[in-house]
This record gives C-alpha cells, sequence and structure tokens, in this order.
C-alpha cells in the first residue's frame, strides 16, 4: 500500500477531474472557466447521482432484486424529473 500523508488521508478522491468538468463546459459553449466552478459542479454532480441512486436502489427493493437494471435507473430518473431518452 502506497504512503499518504495525513492530509492526504482526510480528503475524499475526487472522480470527476477537472478536464472533463472542463470539456463537458467547453461542449456548452463556456469560454472561461473559474477556479471555483470544479468543486461547485462536483458538488451538484454528486447531489444529483445520490438522488438517483438512492431512488434506483429503493425501486430494486421493491422488486425484490438484489442487482439495480438500466431500467431502474431510468425510472428513478423519471422520478426526479430527467426523463432518459434513445436508450
Amino acid at each position: 500500500m502506497p504512503r499518504t500523508s495525513a492530509s492526504e488521508q482526510n480528503q475524499d478522491p475526487v472522480f470527476i477531474r477537472n478536464p472533463r468538468i472542463r470539456r463537458c463546459c467547453r461542449r456548452a459553449g463556456v469560454k472561461r472557466i473559474s477556479k471555483d466552478v470544479y468543486g461547485a459542479v462536483r458538488d451538484r454532480t454528486e447531489a444529483f447521482l445520490e438522488k438517483i441512486l438512492h431512488d434506483a436502489v429503493l425501486v430494486t427493493q421493491h422488486c425484490k432484486r438484489a442487482k439495480v437494471n438500466v431500467e431502474d435507473i431510468k425510472y428513478a430518473a423519471k422520478l426526479n424529473g430527467k426523463t432518459i431518452y434513445g436508450y
């Protein structure tokens, strides 16, 4: 196991790196991005995913299954007002 400092152990891992956020912003037409945007985008994305996954797990449990299907994710997104088309 690699050695890490105490400050690195207390931080949450960053799953969405800055270049990915930058690419999404560029695709949306943004020219310049402030440093504060990256943390805000991560927070909002994490909150959105937690809501969708929580609802998907509830749907899966209601159907008495152990695995989450794509249909569960689609239904959970629809419950949150985000209909997914074309999948």
